[in-house]
């Protein structure tokens, strides 16, 4: 074996005379190959650093590995779900939720693989976060601290408009990311730093609203009207949405009765029958067209004791209907 090179274990390395000079380290050189070859890595034209190489096994090692880096994901909620008894996307006001939960998936990122500090082959995947430490919930709720990713059941009255859920959850610091060969720096020679402990948040909502009430009624209803099963209340009912419906009106009664919140902004732009019959809202009293009666009309919400203003329309014909499939078509704008 040469003289050159039978010490070369991590000291300098003796080389033949080049007229330079006859350690390391090396300068570097431009790959000189033919169409198609390859030096290590290394093609035709690219700048090979031995000048970084201290010994013949850096030389190797430069010539042999390339240096991989990790693919790195931040942790983020992944998901928010809300359920109980009577919930929904959109539930009436007053509504009392009970068994309401919420359940939080929390994503701790990735490093993709997680270099060790000592190379070794195959390495798995870890987290960028560190282990989560707390889940808390607030606003719409209340719980106490390290309750797990499920909030504690509990019974919830439903507000006007957006009812909201707020979550924070809590981790550790993250490990320290590497490249292939051990390092803390990425592609760009930026030094890798863990993800530092701390809080995300995020939150999670479902609509209070009031109903639109509507159909035919033998009685005229009165305002104030205390329960949730009398009054106006016992008509047919959906969530205010705007836009169309229609009332069955039905074949024994003459008096057809609207009602719809004050707050929704809506009133009643068209009315017609399905035969094509104009019955929208006039100001001139008498059978065959709706009149607005009122705009401070009371109806209870769900909870049957909180009033609601409405406006209440009301139509009256002389006889019943004889068509059992008529039915009138409202527009709420």
């Amino acid at each position: 074996m040469p003289q050159y090179i039978k010490k070369y274990n991590k000291k300098p390395l003796s080389l033949p005379p080049t007229g330079g000079s006859d350690q390391f380290p090396l300068e570097n050189r431009i790959a000189a190959l033919p169409a198609g070859q390859t030096l290590g890595h290394y093609t035709n034209g690219e700048t090979i650093p031995f000048s970084t190489c201290t010994t013949l096994q850096d030389v190797l090692d430069l010539l042999c590995i390339s240096t991989l880096y990790p693919s790195l994901v931040n942790p983020f909620i992944q998901g928010i779900s809300l359920a109980g008894t009577g919930y929904g996307e959109n539930v009436e006001v007053g509504t009392t939720i009970t068994g309401f939960i919420v359940t939080v998936t929390f994503n701790r990122g990735s490093i993709t693989p997680l270099y060790p500090e000592v190379p070794i082959l195959n390495p798995p995947a870890g987290f960028r976060s560190g282990s989560i430490t707390n889940y808390a919930f607030s606003n719409k709720i209340t719980s106490p601290t390290n309750v797990g990713n499920v909030s504690p059941l509990q019974s919830i009255v439903v507000s006007a408009g957006t009812n909201q859920v707020d979550v924070l959850v809590s981790f550790a610091e993250g490990p320290q990311p590497r490249n292939s060969v051990g390092g803390i720096t990425d592609a760009n020679n930026v030094n890798y730093t863990p993800y530092a402990a701390g809080s995300i948040g995020g939150s999670a909502s479902f609509q209070g609203k009031y109903r639109v009430f509507q159909g035919p009624s033998s009685i005229d209803h009165i305002s104030g009207t205390v329960g949730v099963s009398a009054g106006a209340r016992t008509l047919s009912s959906f969530l205010v949405t705007g836009g169309e419906f229609l009332l069955n009106p039905g074949l024994t009664l003459t008096e057809f009765y609207v009602y719809v919140p004050v707050s929704s902004g809506l009133s009643m732009v068209s009315a017609i029958t399905t035969n094509f019959e104009n019955i929208s809202p006039s100001v001139v009293a008498g059978p065959g067209h709706y009149i607005l009666i009122s705009s401070t009309f009371e109806i209870p919400n769900a909870d049957g004791n909180t009033m609601v203003l409405y406006k209440k329309y009301k139509m009256y014909n002389d006889i019943p209907y004889t068509d059992a499939g008529l039915r009138h078509k409202i527009v709420l704008g």
